[in-house]
């Protein structure tokens, strides 16, 4: 609110502007939700009771005076499950004096000339929350399914999605060693020259990796590692599954890496990090009824913390990448090496 210029004679000009804001009163609840892959929803609540007291006069106008009472809750539940918020409670005590004015406050001779009545008045505020899951990210078994990584001797080998060739599955369990030579085999049973395709399909074939991949750090420091996919056509969503040693580093963090974005929207990224076992799942998807992406860029980010001196390695055991059409991409995975340093 402010006052006018002082004119030439030391009057004040009476002309007063006065500004108006508006605020939201009664009960209103902010939510925070996060959907985890186990089809749990995490709840950041803020539940906010206000009410006008009274009002008090500034400036000769008269402006109300709020009370507030915030709680804030942090609740985990399952799908379809209610939970009641309650400890929102309001007690309004009014006391009432009626009488001749003067006498009602003489004592001994109140009782005669003057009544007094008391209200006592409880209010009380339940929520009741029941959370509803539109869409969830597609796990199958064969997510969570071992793959057989080769032998020991080579410490970097390049391992399939165990979606990529279910029909060679039972061969691979048998004999390790061959699994390396998989990949160029499953484009070879649709072309007609089979001699031409291995050399075709090791160059052009479809990729997820670490960069760097090979990272050292100190213990306590944290640092981010990019997930980066090559030569992907038509990308929608992509699941990973993610290993490490929890006695040597942790995952914090996931990030938007804007290559599933386009860089012209906003990306769906679902996380769960279990640190006791080491494992983090991870899932970024489209928004619906939009194309996949092509070509190669960095998919996530991934903020790891070095716990204790040691060497672990971050692998990508599982993945189930699908385009648009809800068919799987083949992609062949990696790992990248962390050394942690006191």
């Amino acid at each position: 609110m402010g006052v006018g210029a002082v004119g030439g004679a030391g009057i004040v000009n009476p002309l007063v502007n006065t500004q108006f804001q508006y605020q939201e009163v009664g009960v209103n609840v902010d939510m925070t939700p996060r959907v985890h892959p186990n089809r749990e929803v995490s709840l950041k609540l803020k539940v906010e009771v206000s009410s006008v007291t009274g009002t008090s006069t500034i400036g000769g106008i008269q402006q109300p005076i709020i009370s507030q009472r915030t709680i804030e809750h942090d609740i985990r539940l399952k799908e379809g499950e209610a939970s009641i918020l309650g400890g929102l409670f309001e007690r309004i005590d009014t006391k009432t004096l009626n009488g001749w004015p003067g006498f009602a406050k003489i004592p001994f001779l109140h009782y005669f000339l003057s009544d007094t009545k008391t209200e006592h008045q409880e209010n009380e505020v339940l929520i009741v929350l029941i959370p509803r899951i539109v869409r969830m990210p597609i796990f199958t078994r064969e997510n969570l399914r071992a793959v057989a990584s080769g032998p020991e001797q080579t410490p970097q080998v390049r391992r399939e999605s165990s979606l990529q060739a279910p029909v060679a599955a039972p061969p691979t369990a048998q004999q390790p060693a061959p699994a390396q030579a998989t990949p160029p085999a499953a484009p070879a049973a649709t072309s007609p020259s089979p001699s031409a395709v291995p050399a075709a399909g090791t160059e052009q074939a479809a990729r997820i990796r670490f960069e760097p991949q090979s990272l050292t750090v100190k213990a306590g420091q944290a640092v981010t590692l990019g997930v980066v996919v090559e030569n992907v056509k038509d990308l929608f969503s992509i699941p990973l599954l993610l290993q490490f040693d929890p006695a040597v580093m942790s995952v914090e963090e996931v990030r938007h890496g804007g290559f599933l974005s386009g860089g012209t929207q906003e990306i769906a990224i679902v996380q769960r990090v279990d640190k006791a076992r080491g494992q983090a799942i991870i899932s970024a998807t489209r928004q619906p009824n939009t194309p996949g992406v092509n070509g190669s860029g960095t998919l996530l980010g991934i903020v790891i913390r070095g716990l204790a001196a040691g060497t672990s390695p971050l692998a990508i055991v599982q993945v189930n990448a699908r385009d648009s059409q809800q068919k799987a991409i083949p992609l062949v995975t990696g790992e990248a090496t962390i050394t942690v340093e006191q």
